[in-house]
């Protein structure tokens, strides 16, 4: 996305921790819409008791979703999942924004170059990187440490949307 969330004029619907200057990438995700898009993998992860490897096994970007809400539930225990990431020194550089709102979704897609998935999937989980909090730790490369460590943290989101049954897509 071009600019960072700062940038972006952020509506009703949008839980936010807190905004920060620095990076910033988006996860979309929904119910899958088609089993062309690896949907039959997505909704085979439905069953209880995955194991890691069935997990690694069905993630696909998920480009296309149901209009169906995803429970709240779901939604904390993938950010749960995600503050386990490793970060250097324990940092933990990551913020989270949780986006719901069809209007600020919109808003979002116009960001990411008009990409259409961006606007249909039901939530959008908005990583930040604060690049500042390892810098004081690091130095220059406290920014690299930060962006990395985000993506462990986005990583995990990815992997807990198949196990909690959902489709989901990186987008930078």
């Amino acid at each position: 996305m071009t600019g960072s969330p700062t940038q972006l004029a952020l509506g009703a619907g949008v839980t936010r921790r807190r905004l920060l200057q620095g990076a910033g990438a988006a996860l979309l995700l929904g119910p899958a819409a088609t089993r062309a898009t690896a949907g039959s993998e997505t909704s085979e992860a439905k069953k209880k008791g995955l194991s890691f490897a069935a997990v690694v096994k069905h993630r696909a970007m998920i480009r296309a979703y149901k209009s169906d809400l995803v429970p709240e539930e779901k939604i904390q225990r993938l950010l749960k999942y995600a503050v386990r990431a490793p970060s250097a020194g324990n940092l933990q550089p990551w913020e989270f924004i949780v986006v719901k709102s069809p209007e600020t979704r919109a808003k979002l897609a116009k960001a990411a170059f008009d990409q259409t998935s961006v606007a249909s999937a039901p939530v959008i989980i908005v990583t930040c990187a604060d690049i500042q909090r390892a810098g004081s730790q690091y130095g220059a490369r406290g920014a690299f440490y930060s962006l990395v460590d985000t993506a462990f943290a986005s990583l995990l989101i990815l992997l807990g949307a198949v196990e909690q049954g959902l489709g989901a897509c990186f987008v930078g």
